[in-house]
């Protein structure tokens, strides 16, 4: 586990490797001054079409967030309030079935359900 907080931000990277994949599970939070402009900036780094989320937050989206030929992966961008959130799932196995892009993307919305009940 890793934790950076600087200022207003901050982030948590979890890691799990074995023999055939690696998984990175990624919480960040930003305490933004306009949070249009910043959801804006944020789902701009979707890899793929956002597609919205009802009940997580204000303006939530769930896209995909794949690295080019390294990794699979899907995220949720949402916000309470003035602080933007992500988390983000990302998975080097390309053929695990239990991390399937829809495996991917419900973890990923379940994980941002508690983020975004964490921070209300």
């Amino acid at each position: 586990m890793a934790m950076l907080s600087q200022g207003s931000r901050a982030a948590c990277s979890f890691v799990y490797h074995d023999a055939t994949a690696s998984r990175e599970l990624r919480i960040t939070m930003e305490q933004v001054q306009d949070p249009s402009q910043a959801m804006t900036n944020y789902k701009a780094r979707c890899s793929g079409e956002a597609s919205p989320l009802q009940a997580i937050g204000n303006e939530a989206v769930t896209c995909a967030a794949d690295t080019k030929g390294q990794a699979d992966g899907e995220q949720v961008i949402g916000r309470v309030r003035d602080q933007v959130f992500t988390v983000t799932i990302l998975t080097s196995a390309r053929n695990d079935p239990s991390m399937s892009r829809d495996a991917l993307r419900e973890k990923t919305r379940n994980i941002a359900e508690q983020v975004a009940g964490a921070l209300f």
